[in-house]
């Protein structure tokens, strides 16, 4: 029995020394390598990362559900954006990169936002009404920035009609033959008028099917109508656009070209 105990205590010292010898030789090793070579260590979920031998360098995770839509109720040339932060710790600063063509590159930097909290943001700067843009979030802390978020895309739109042209007024020309109609009128108050457009009818509070003409300003106030009949009436409005909405009805307006009288 003694000399059973006595080996069993033999063969535990002895593997005890081995296993210890060999975790020491093990771990030298690792040491030495380590010095040598830079080693990047990423866990599954990649919210971290060791470099080199002594640094631990936190590299945080992307924030996620981007998406962009177009601002509502406004002239266009902006972009509505929102998504989920960032999950990692010691996120300091939350990057809006955009770019013209989907996957990249997104060139621009649209803004730098200073906490790891903010969710939504509306980007104004310097987007043409009906060219699409694509979107990318980056989280960035510890010196370290992040990988992309989703992308997500959407065109600025310019969603609200122009004020219309007020005080319209419609009168025969004076001293010709007929066949002419005199019109005045008072200019859309609105800054993005690219056109006024002319239109009448035959009876009183519309339709108005003929397009009389259209004028490429928002500075021209009168104009005089020349395709229509002696002894007709004629009702006239006239509506603003804006390169994409076009505005209600002026005020109605309506006369009838006279023709010279009979000598």
């Amino acid at each position: 029995m003694r000399t059973g105990k006595k080996r069993e205590i033999v063969s535990l010292k002895y593997w005890t020394r081995k296993l210890t010898a060999i975790g020491s030789y093990s771990l030298a090793w690792i040491a030495i390598l380590l010095s040598i070579f830079p080693v990047y260590l990423i866990t599954p979920a990649k919210s971290w990362a060791v470099v080199g031998s002594t640094s631990l360098t936190v590299v945080p995770l992307a924030p996620a559900g981007l998406t962009a839509s177009d601002k509502p109720a406004d002239q266009g040339s902006a972009i509505n954006l929102s998504w989920t932060p960032s999950t990692t710790t010691g996120v300091t600063e939350q990057r809006i990169y955009r770019g013209t063509s989907t996957g990249g590159p997104y060139s621009t930097l649209v803004t730098t936002l200073l906490n790891n909290t903010t969710s939504v943001y509306t980007d104004t700067t310097g987007l043409t009404n009906g060219a699409t843009y694509y979107y990318v979030v980056r989280a960035f802390g510890s010196g370290q920035e992040g990988g992309n978020s989703n992308e997500a895309n959407a065109a600025p739109i310019d969603n609200i009609a122009p004020n219309e042209p007020s005080s319209l007024n419609a009168a025969d020309v004076a001293g010709d033959s007929g066949g002419a109609i005199a019109l005045n009128w008072s200019l859309s108050a609105s800054t993005d008028v690219t056109q006024q457009r002319i239109y009448r009818g035959t009876t009183p509070g519309g339709p108005y099917p003929t397009s009389v003409t259209t004028i490429t300003n928002n500075t021209t106030a009168i104009y005089t109508d020349s395709t229509v009949s002696t002894g007709t009436t004629y009702y006239y409005v006239i509506r603003s656009f804006d390169g994409t909405n076009e505005s209600i009805n002026s005020n109605e307006s309506s006369a009838m070209p006279i023709g010279a009288p009979s000598a």
